[in-house]
């Protein structure tokens, strides 16, 4: 892998204008969000009752103590590069070659994470800590980073170099703003790491890299074709599957301090045409300047997917408050309606956990003769349109699952040991 460093502090690519809105969600913060927080906190209630979310947040829960392990890097030589984003200037990663889809592009282990990212934050809130140079002392005395791996974290960005809760002298970044900015919940560990490398991926709506965790190391994996020069970009919270435009602008916003430019909010201009906007054809009543029938275009794309994952939101919602013990058919044809809005939405990143279920669903109608030829012609369908060939029916989407948890997860993750043997032992029954 090549890294391209113009700069030491460039900023994340979806915040070409900040203003600093504190989260009361953000678990490093105390303050009080004063604007939005009512529709904040109804968009984390609903979404914490979603069935189908795979929980990957970015900075999403509180800290736990978790064992020590060594900061280490592995990747696919010439896989992707990391430079400066010809729009925006910060940093962004690009692919290098095509890559195929489920690629693991990157695995990376955190210098920072765990118990030390919980006593930093203690030190902070006492007032222990109240100056860089006390940052700069924590990460070489209390966590032991040599110079270099000090020096990798400096250069990522504090989005909150200008929140008064974070950095009251407001005259330098801060290694709590670093990690309210840059870091990841690991799933596996519930605790939270701070990945210099991934940092580099910018976020969008519409991710082309999913990731999971094995312990504290958090692994990249494309889920589509993506092209060379492509930029990569994972998604930093499940909460804006589920939901439409302006509510993910002020979720990130009020979360992570940046406004959302991402292809999935903001599609360029250049990739539309008038005679084609998912499959339809806008009529216009009166003769329109190019503009406007771009702008058109643009406004019925949107609304398209705003009621995509309006849909998803309410299905997620319904499959929530089902009896777990009673599987119905029309439990699993949510899932499979859910699964083909999450392609549509380009939310592969999203489908691992979607599949499992409708794998475990569809076997257990099946084994109580609950299945008919129609849901089973169904699922062959849906597998063969994913693209994953192999096995069809209940049995691909058992396939399908393996794939992605040994990409997401890795071969020899517990999950996936465990998957794989269930999965063989129901194939020869």
């Amino acid at each position: 892998m090549t890294i391209s460093v113009t700069t030491a502090d460039t900023p994340p690519c979806p915040s070409p204008s900040v203003t600093t809105t504190p989260s009361s969600s953000e678990p490093h913060s105390s303050h009080e969000a004063s604007t939005s927080a009512n529709a904040i906190m109804v968009l984390e209630s609903s979404v914490a009752a979603l069935s189908i979310c795979s929980n990957n947040a970015k900075t999403n829960a509180a800290f736990t103590s978790n064992a020590a392990s060594t900061s280490s890097i592995s990747h696919n030589d010439e896989d992707f590069t990391i430079q400066a984003n010809p729009i925006h200037g910060c940093l962004s990663a690009y692919a290098s070659r095509p890559i195929p889809r489920r690629t693991v592009i990157l695995v990376e282990a955190p210098p920072l994470f765990g118990d030390d990212i919980d006593a930093l934050t203690r030190n902070h809130d006492d007032g222990t800590h109240c100056r860089r140079a006390d940052d700069e002392a924590f990460l070489r005395d209390r966590v032991g980073l040599d110079e270099e791996q000090c020096r990798r974290i400096w250069e990522l960005h504090d989005q909150f170099a200008d929140a008064p809760e974070i950095n009251p002298s407001n005259d330098e970044k801060r290694l709590l703003g670093i990690i309210k900015t840059n870091a990841y919940f690991s799933t596996d560990k519930k605790g939270l790491g701070l990945y210099p490398i991934i940092s580099r991926f910018n976020h969008s709506c519409t991710p082309n890299v999913g990731y999971g965790f094995d312990g504290w190391n958090m692994r990249l994996y494309t889920t589509r074709d993506v092209e060379e020069g492509e930029e990569l970009n994972t998604c930093y919270s499940d909460m804006v599957y589920f939901h439409t435009r302006e509510m993910r602008k002020l979720f990130l916003k009020t979360k992570f301090n940046f406004d959302c430019v991402c292809k999935g909010c903001n599609p360029d201009p250049s990739s539309l045409s008038s005679s084609c906007c998912d499959g339809e054809t806008i009529t216009e009543k009166q003769p329109q300047s190019p503009n406007q029938q771009q702008d058109n275009i643009i406004k019925e794309k949107m609304r398209k997917s705003d009621d995509r994952r309006s849909r998803l939101q309410f299905l997620s919602q319904m499959l929530s408050i089902r009896n777990d013990g009673q599987i119905k058919r029309g439990h699993l044809q949510m899932i499979l309606e859910s699964i083909r809005l999450l392609r549509e939405e380009q939310l592969e990143h999203n489908l691992g956990p979607t599949y499992r279920i409708a794998y475990e669903w569809a076997r257990k109608l099946k084994e109580t003769g609950s299945m008919d030829g129609a849901l089973e012609e169904e699922l062959e369908g849906m597998v063969c349109d994913g693209g994953d060939g192999g096995r069809t029916g209940v049995d691909g989407f058992g396939e399908v699952c393996l794939r992605i948890l040994e990409v997401s997860l890795g071969v020899n993750h517990a999950e996936t040991m465990a998957f794989k043997r269930k999965f063989a032992e129901e194939l020869v029954t």
